[in-house]
């Protein structure tokens, strides 16, 4: 079939896959999670799905529906001296979406390790999601034990970070 250019339309440059090869984790493999964990999504069923999974590896979870309310929730979390170890953020939510949340947050200066859950899976929409200010990135449909290792990772990274700056 010929293909004709339609003036306007983003062309894909870049056609590298979305994130480095992960490692290779399986339901045999999936860590313990331990820790506080934020997770911002407008989807009732995403809410479920994705805390569920995370409780059920160990996490404590608390969700909040788009990007105003978490923030919320991690200043409060933040005054009360029990602040949450990772933030896992849909990007595409209503009133404040995640790409603001994390630019926000980083504006701030906070460093909590943010990963970001999104259903667009190119280069690109990585990249965006980086340079928002996110740690690492996630695509739904969510893989379960990637997402579980992920967040166990960067509970760990947000560890050794509040344990370097005790020690200093």
């Amino acid at each position: 079939l010929p293909l004709e250019i339609v003036s306007g339309t983003p062309m894909v440059r870049n056609l590298a896959p979305p994130a480095a090869a992960p490692r290779m984790v399986t339901a045999d493999t999936i860590p313990s999670l331990s820790g506080r964990i934020l997770l911002a999504e407008d989807g009732v069923d995403n809410q479920k799905l994705i805390s569920h999974h995370l409780r059920k590896s160990g996490a404590e979870v608390d969700v909040a529906d788009n990007g105003r309310i978490a923030l919320d929730m991690i200043e409060r979390a933040m005054n009360e001296g029990r602040p949450y170890d990772i933030l896992v953020s849909d990007m595409q939510m209503p009133e404040m979406d995640g790409y603001t949340l994390a630019s926000t947050l980083r504006s701030c200066g906070l460093d909590i390790p943010i990963v970001a859950l999104t259903a667009h899976a190119m280069a690109e929409d990585r990249e965006k999601c980086l340079n928002a200010g996110c740690d690492d990135f996630a695509t739904k449909p969510m893989n379960k034990p990637l997402l579980i290792a992920t967040c166990a990772k960067w509970i760990e990274t947000a560890r050794q970070r509040t344990t370097r700056s005790k020690a200093a």
